[in-house]
């Protein structure tokens, strides 16, 4: 049987550079398409390690539970690619593992950011890519 692959336009996820300080008042996960293309139509979703942060779907955005009024995508820039989520009133249980997952049909981009404490002292945090990954459905 013959393989099909089905195409839409090609894009990879870019997260934020290898280390970014933050204050934990507000924490912004920097993530893009790449190229610049609208995210308008594309399913987004942020996880912590195995917890729904935030869905993107039909123009609509879902605060996960714990995260309600903290949580926030800019929504006004997904027409340039822009899927971050800013986080607000960090604690110590924040920090983790965020993956972002932007799926198109059948096809999904991920990216993990890791958002860790840099010092007990001071009340800031370093952002990482972690782990970038790749998945293309194939229809049979």
């Amino acid at each position: 049987m013959e393989k099909s692959v089905l195409l839409t336009d090609e894009f990879k996820l870019i997260g934020p550079s290898n280390r970014e300080r933050y204050n934990r008042s507000a924490v912004t996960f920097s993530c893009h398409l790449s190229p610049e293309i609208s995210a308008v139509d594309l399913e987004i979703r942020w996880f912590k390690e195995t917890d729904c942060v935030c869905v993107y779907k039909n123009s609509k955005v879902t605060e996960g539970r714990g995260y309600e009024g903290r949580v926030s995508l800019f929504t006004q820039e997904l027409e340039r690619g822009n899927v971050s989520l800013q986080l607000r009133n960090c604690t110590e249980s924040d920090d983790g593992y965020y993956l972002c997952q932007v799926t198109d049909g059948d096809r999904t981009e991920e990216i993990t950011v890791e958002m860790i404490d840099q010092t007990t002292s001071l009340p800031n945090t370093a952002l990482r890519t972690k782990l970038h990954t790749f998945r293309l459905k194939v229809e049979e």
